[in-house]
């Protein structure tokens, strides 16, 4: 059986073998360009995320109101009325912000994202505070309001219930606030809990809390 050559001499066998090795060499780098690729992708998803939840929270902390910090009421977006405005157009090329509540979407770059924020009241009963107290060391009340200065004093440190040092008695004293935020950057598929960033902090009514 005679083998068909190239004007070169290269039997057809040869070439097709070695276009099956430049497969086999080249499918396994494709392969990993492809992961790198993807990774890089991610990370750089996640670190848009990241860099808006933490402005987000940062807001909150610093500008809104206490009794405003709740699912149903905060507001986010990029005009003057909501309660968290964010120039995020100032860092990325394309900033949409598809609604302002929790639940809402806002679409940078081309990538799809889904903010939600979670929060928990703690009651003043349920936060303990350590401070230093003044006690007397076995003297009556009255040896006491008769010469203070005098009697031998020791300060101890206890604990105490945060609701003891609140102005208006409050029950409500602080907020647990959860913001997650989702990621997708192909419109037809959902949000997986693979992309996701989620931050944590707490805001105090400070306004509340008299001086220890």
């Amino acid at each position: 059986m005679k083998f068909l050559k190239t004007k070169n001499g290269v039997t057809m066998s040869q070439l097709l073998i070695g276009v099956a090795l430049i497969g086999v060499i080249f499918i396994p780098v494709a392969s990993s360009i492809f992961k790198a690729t993807k990774k890089i992708h991610t990370l750089n998803f996640e670190v848009v995320a990241e860099t808006f939840a933490k402005s987000a929270l940062d807001e909150i902390l610093k500008k809104v109101p206490f009794d405003h910090v709740t699912e149903a009421k905060l507001t986010i977006g990029d005009s003057d009325d909501m309660d968290v405005k964010l120039n995020m157009a100032d860092i990325y090329k394309s900033v949409e912000f598809k609604g302002n509540t929790s639940g809402s979407e806002i679409i940078i770059d081309d990538c799809t994202y889904k903010w939600e924020i979670e929060v928990t009241d703690l009651k003043g009963k349920d936060i303990f505070v350590s401070s230093w107290r003044v006690e007397r060391k076995g003297y009556s009340d009255q040896e006491m309001k008769a010469d203070p200065k005098t009697l031998e004093k020791k300060a101890v440190i206890k604990n105490f219930q945060a609701e003891e040092f609140s102005k208006r008695k409050r029950q409500i004293l602080m907020k647990t606030i959860r913001f997650r935020v989702w990621w997708k950057y192909n419109l037809n598929t959902e949000y997986s809990p693979d992309y996701k960033f989620c931050l944590v902090t707490r805001k105090a009514r400070l306004e509340d809390i008299s001086g220890l």
